[in-house]
């Protein structure tokens, strides 16, 4: 009786161990019957024993197939959802970046205007400077003799 069985040593949780030992089931039993069910549920034994797996839950092949079609159904539509979600918190990061760039260039483009302003007004001055002083200075209309002609 004990040749096809495999000795194991676990550590549950003590909530678990209360419940299993209230229900009056061994715990050989409770966990034998928590394995069968864990691997019923899951993809793993189906995944690495299908023939096996047929042969002692007598589920035929075809819905063995149409079972594992629909977990991959389920984990597409998941990664997919998990894409979007990306996408949209990148698309939502990148918005705000451009936002926030076009904000920038704003306030370049007055900075510009600003200083073109400035830049204007110091040519009118210089301008305006620059007549006054020629309009102060005396003009010499007398013809000055080359400097080599002191005589």
């Amino acid at each position: 009786m004990t040749e096809d069985k495999k000795r194991i040593n676990v550590y549950i949780p003590t909530q678990l161990y209360v419940k299993a030992t209230q229900s009056g089931e061994s715990l050989t039993d409770a966990i034998t019957h928590s394995l069968e069910l864990y691997f019923k549920n899951n993809s793993l034994d189906l995944e690495n024993k299908p023939d096996e797996y047929i042969r002692e839950t007598g589920v035929g092949a075809d819905t063995l197939q149409e079972l594992r079609i629909k977990e991959l159904q389920t984990n597409h539509q998941e990664r997919m959802q998990d894409f979007k979600e990306q996408i949209d918190k990148l698309h939502e990061t990148h918005t705000n970046q451009v936002n926030i760039l076009a904000d920038q260039l704003k306030i370049k483009d007055t900075q510009i205007e600003k200083l073109n302003e400035t830049l204007q007004n110091q040519v009118l001055n210089i301008h305006s400077l620059v007549q006054e002083n020629t309009k102060l200075l005396p003009e010499n209309k007398e013809k000055r003799k080359p400097f080599w002609k002191f005589w």
